[in-house]
């Protein structure tokens, strides 16, 4: 499961640190390739833009917002403790 949280961030990260090695500096953007299907799990998430000087506060909100949507109605979906 922890290949599903980490996996693509990991191994954009080789990329960039191959890239830095190789030129001195990073040349990569982030872009969506592919959405990929895992069928370990379901995920419910809440999309949204955040930038550095917001992002605490704003997830924050969000994850409680998450919370709040799956103890309220979707309890019996949820098989273990969110992350």
């Amino acid at each position: 499961m922890m290949e599903t949280f980490i996996g693509m961030d990991y191994n954009r990260r080789l990329m960039m640190l191959q890239e830095y090695a190789e030129d001195g500096k990073v040349n990569s953007e982030l872009t969506v390739k592919d959405i990929e299907n895992y069928d370990g799990c379901k995920y419910v998430g809440i999309d949204r833009s955040y930038t550095i000087s917001n992002i605490s506060d704003l997830m924050k909100e969000d994850y409680t917002r998450l919370l709040e949507y799956m103890n309220g109605n979707h309890q019996e979906s949820m098989s273990g403790p969110s992350f």
